[in-house]
């Protein structure tokens, strides 16, 4: 009896504890230009169509993480993290590319959406929607010329991680290994810079 009282509170206290993550990847929807600006751009995403309303000549970037865990109590908050440096472009109505498009290179380091998740009664959590994500919008006073759109056509991610409000742990994330990837570098086809 004392035994198995001793074995519940190392198992309480052990979920506790920071999650342990199981699987943590990602999926990429690069946005796509649309002929004389992005404002019915890209994904059908609530905020990639309210990043596209804001910057009506910018077709916002998104990261999707998605992860299992086990040893999960009380309903945490996750919220993915990305760092490294960016690059945007002017492209034509259409997605081609103007003989010197206007051009941003910079870094990036952004908070992606916090998304409440409740694990079941034996403490696991699998996420697969798209609420857990990371928008990758054009910078702050970066626009282009009428008809053409801002388009991400570099990343290089020095961090991707999934974060646990109350911790100080991060998880590694999965690079995205859609078209234009490799590892932590995303170069977007067909760009010529």
């Amino acid at each position: 009896m004392v035994a198995t009282a001793a074995l519940a509170i190392g198992v309480t206290a052990a979920w506790a504890g920071f999650p342990n993550f199981r699987t943590v990847d990602s999926t990429f929807d690069a946005g796509t230009a649309t002929k004389g600006g992005g404002k019915t751009a890209t994904v059908e995403s609530a905020r990639v169509l309210a990043a596209a309303v804001e910057a009506p000549s910018s077709a916002a970037a998104v990261i999707y993480v998605h992860f299992s865990a086990v040893g999960v109590s009380r309903t945490p908050e996750f919220v993915p993290y990305a760092e490294g440096t960016q690059a945007w472009a002017c492209a034509n109505g259409g997605g081609g590319w103007p003989a010197d498009p206007k051009k941003f290179e910079g870094p990036v380091g952004i908070l992606g959406s916090q998304l409440s998740l409740t694990a079941d009664r034996n403490g696991k959590i699998v996420y697969s929607g798209d609420g857990l994500s990371i928008l990758l919008a054009s910078p702050e006073g970066f626009s282009c010329p009428s008809g053409q759109t801002a388009l991400l056509v570099g990343l290089n991610l020095s961090k991707l991680v999934l974060r646990v409000v109350g911790f100080d742990e991060e998880e590694a994330v999965d690079y995205p290994t859609s078209d234009g990837w490799t590892g932590n570098v995303f170069a977007r086809p067909g760009y010529p810079g």
